[in-house]
Order: structure tokens, then C-alpha cells, then sequence
């Protein structure tokens, strides 16, 4: 909790690869049912899959650098750079952001590391970039990016029909008006990190895929009694109500999740921002895809209160509430 005087300067995207329909995924993963049952029941009509020869710090430099052009400042004055990410980057050492900082040529005074939060990742990252900023540090680069498509297969149709690659950049930079975090709240659940699981190949010898390993219901009543007391903590923290909310971003792992989102919390639907539907599950990138849209497609006006807040493995769970 607590209020940090910060701007998010700007945000960017980047979706390199193919367009991938879930009708075609559908004919590997269950031939025997009805495309239009499995569209309907998930939530997604396409989202993107990196081809072969991308890595992941290469989405992560084109993000950034797109961010960087749009926020005004100059590059050379970034003076850390976060990368969030749950699928263990492109190498264990060093951090993967040490390629990111070298295709983007930043200084040797710009530090950086890798974090994992699972699909909390974009919002822990966004809390500890806008606590260096609001303390002296900064301007600092945030990154969220996801590879999921290395780790599907058929087998795991759970997994394989909702999962999707993409990366999305924000830079955040000192405040010179009322932009603010008004409030950020946190956690993780240790007792439930089973639920969904990606095992280490180094130590089980074996290609390894995500699985999800409760069954729909459980994982999804857990989500959303969890991601719904934070949300109504964190309110309840600030003396803000639902009507003081002008847009809500949430993680959005399928579309009857985000659906059933709607009915849960007391927000109206048109204050939802929703992106799922054509960029499939994108992770720790999912809330940062959301407030990049959000940004660029709709009419955002200053003092408008966005909050975002989701649930990942772990389980990990957050909200934030940004001032524009």
C-alpha cells in the first residue's frame, strides 16, 4: 500500500510470429468436438505464436524500444530495465535481460534482472519499477514476455488451446502532474503452487509442457474468491468504491474467466478492457496487454483511477490502482 508519485510514460507491444486460430488448434487437440464448442467455451478466437529462430529478448528489445520512442525520453537515461516473464526467459545464466540491454545498446549504468511472479509477474515488476522511481532512481523499463508456445503440446489441451506469445513495454518516469499508484496489494499462497506447473527440463531429462493440474472448476473458484478479496481489500484500504474506478484491467486467462469476472466484482461492464478474446493467455503479459490497449484504443482521461489485478500459479495474486 501507499501512494507513489510516479508516470507511466508510455506503453508498446509487439506480436512477432503467426496469427494462430483456435479452430486449427482444435483439430490437433480434440478432432473429435465441434471448433465453435471449444471457441465459445475458452474464450479465444486467435493469438500469436512466435516462429522458431525468435527468442525471447528479441520481442523484449522490439517492446522496448517502441516504448521508448513514444515516452519522449532519451534512452541513455533509462537506469534500470525489469523483465518480467514465467517461462524461464532463454537462459538460466545470466539473466536474460543482459541480451535485451545489449540489442537495445543501453549503458553499462543501466542494471536489470529477470523476475518471475508467474502471471503476476507484469504487476510486481510495475511495483518495484515505480518504488525505484518514486525514491530517486529511474527513468525504469519494464518489460513483460511470454514464450508459451515452446511448452504446449496436443496432449495438454488445456494448456495448448488458451496459451500465446507476445510481449508489451512501459516505461515509467517521474511525476509532473497527478499521475500516481494510488495503491498496490500483493501476495502469494504458497499451499496452492501445484495448481498449474511447468518443471524444470534440466531436472526431470524430459521436454516438459504446462499443465494444468487441478481441474477447471477448483482452479477457477480459486482464482476468483482470491483475486476478488484482494480487489475488495485494497478498496476497502483506500476508501475507494467501484463507481470511483473508470477502467478495470484484469489478468485474463480464458474468456469465461474474464466473463465470469463481470458478474463477480461491482463494476460495470463497460469499464472492463478486454483483450483475451484475440490474444489469447498471455501470462505475466496478460494485465500489460490490457493497459497498453487500454491506453491506445480507448479514451483515457486524466485523473481516471485504471485498476488492474489478476491471479497466477503459485499462487500469486496482486492489484494495483493507477491515477492517470
Amino acid at each position: 500500500m501507499g501512494i507513489l508519485n510516479v508516470k507511466l510514460l508510455s506503453t508498446s507491444s509487439c506480436f512477432k510470429g503467426r496469427k494462430v486460430a483456435t479452430a486449427e488448434l482444435v483439430k490437433k487437440a480434440c478432432p473429435d468436438r465441434e471448433a465453435k464448442e471449444i471457441i465459445e467455451k475458452v474464450g479465444i478466437e486467435n493469438r500469436y505464436w512466435i516462429d522458431d529462430e525468435t527468442t525471447l529478448a528479441d520481442l523484449s528489445a522490439e517492446a522496448l524500444e517502441i516504448a521508448i520512442d513514444e515516452s519522449g525520453i532519451k534512452k541513455e537515461s533509462i537506469e534500470r530495465v525489469i523483465l518480467a516473464t514465467s517461462m524461464g526467459a532463454d537462459c538460466l545464466v545470466p539473466a536474460t535481460v543482459n541480451a535485451v540491454l545489449e540489442k537495445l545498446n543501453l549503458p553499462t549504468t543501466c542494471d536489470g534482472f529477470d523476475l518471475n511472479n508467474a502471471c503476476m509477474g507484469y504487476l510486481t515488476a510495475l511495483d518495484i519499477a515505480s518504488r525505484s522511481v518514486a525514491t530517486g532512481s529511474g527513468p525504469v523499463a519494464v518489460v513483460a514476455a511470454e514464450i508459451s508456445s515452446r511448452f504446449l503440446s496436443p496432449e495438454a489441451s488445456r494448456s495448448y488451446l488458451v496459451m500465446a506469445d507476445g510481449a508489451i513495454g512501459t516505461i515509467v518516469g517521474r511525476a509532473d502532474d497527478s499521475s500516481k499508484i494510488l495503491a498496490s496489494c500483493f501476495g502469494n499462497n504458497g499451499n496452492q503452487r501445484h495448481t498449474v506447473t511447468l518443471a524444470h527440463p534440466q531436472l526431470t531429462t524430459k521436454q516438459e509442457y504446462i499443465h494444468f493440474n487441478e481441474n477447471n472448476k477448483e482452479i477457477s473458484e480459486l482464482a476468483l474468491s482470491t483475486l476478488k478479496n484482494n480487489v475488495e481489500a485494497m478498496l476497502k484500504e483506500t476508501g475507494l468504491t467501484p463507481e470511483d474506478i473508470n477502467w478495470v484491467v484484469p489478468h485474463q486467462p480464458n474468456g469465461r474467466i474474464f466473463n465470469r469476472l463481470i458478474d463477480l466484482l461491482d463494476f460495470s461492464e463497460d469499464k472492463y478492457v478486454k483483450i483475451v478474446d484475440q490474444y489469447g493467455s498471455l501470462g505475466c503479459a496478460s494485465v500489460a496487454c490490457g493497459f497498453h490497449f487500454l491506453r491506445k484504443e480507448k479514451k483515457v482521461q486524466k485523473g481516471d483511477k485504471i485498476l488492474m489485478a489478476g491471479v497466477g500459479a503459485g499462487l500469486s495474486f496482486g492489484a494495483m490502482i493507477y491515477q492517470v
